[in-house]
């Protein structure tokens, strides 16, 4: 005679493994969160997407994969659930895991290190080097501020018209994260910071730090040009 298991027993199960899916639901989108390093530069549709992909091809592949052991039990209605559960739990946690290893020990010592080859010279990489990037010509969405970077410190704002001449010291950068952050003085302007962040796309959220707060702005890369006599002496040889 069949063994009879009580409805409230049934029910208590069910719950159990409800809660297990729910726990391997949160741990994998968890651990897609700590594959996010820059949510700004995403849309609301792009950073839904992204926190939603890799939960929903789990459910996908460990669906099927549970339905194929629930078949080899002949008995899909009992297994197939209690599978999906365990195994997405599993994955969850695995997921978890090892992505909070990847970047919070071995990605920040990997980092680490390559930001300290940089800086003493022992690691040439231009094209990715905040003091390399930031030479040119830089201008202001709106086309009213213009910015030309160039060797031995100089740097050339124009505002509305108004040259000055300043001096830009560097005082940290990031090779990794794509960021400068540099003093500037000269001409009547108080010496205040200014963190330049690359957005990968040619243009830069640059910060400017005063002493009665902080001025955001957007940048856009024009040319390699370091000064405004270069731009028009391009124009001329046109």
């Amino acid at each position: 005679m069949a063994e009879q298991i009580s409805p409230r027993v049934c029910k208590s199960k069910t719950n159990k493994h409800v809660v297990l899916l729910i726990i391997g639901i949160i741990t994998t989108i968890t651990a897609q969160c700590f594959k996010m390093h820059n949510p700004s530069a995403y849309t609301f549709g792009g950073l839904l997407a992204f926190i939603l992909i890799q939960p929903v091809s789990y459910f996908v592949i460990l669906s099927i994969i549970s339905l194929i052991v629930a078949t080899i039990r002949r008995n899909i209605k009992k297994f197939w659930f209690p599978i999906l559960a365990w195994l997405f739990l599993i994955a969850g946690l695995f997921d978890i895991v090892i992505g909070g290893f990847n970047e919070f020990v071995l990605r920040p010592n990997a980092y680490h290190a390559v930001e300290e080859l940089v800086r003493s010279g022992k690691l040439e990489v231009s094209e990715f080097d905040p003091r390399e990037r930031i030479l040119g010509h830089w201008s202001s969405e709106d086309d009213l501020t213009h910015q030309y970077f160039g060797p031995n410190n100089h740097l050339i704002i124009v505002n509305l018209g108004q040259q000055k001449v300043v001096k830009y010291f560097i005082e940290d950068f990031s090779v990794i994260e794509s960021w400068i952050k540099f003093n500037v003085s000269g001409a009547d302007y108080d010496p205040h910071t200014r963190t330049m962040c690359f957005l990968g796309d040619g243009t830069v959220w640059q910060v400017i730090d005063f002493s009665f707060g902080k001025f955001k702005t957007k940048l856009k890369y024009v040319g390699p040009e370091e000064s405004p006599y270069s731009v028009q002496k391009r124009k001329l040889t046109w």
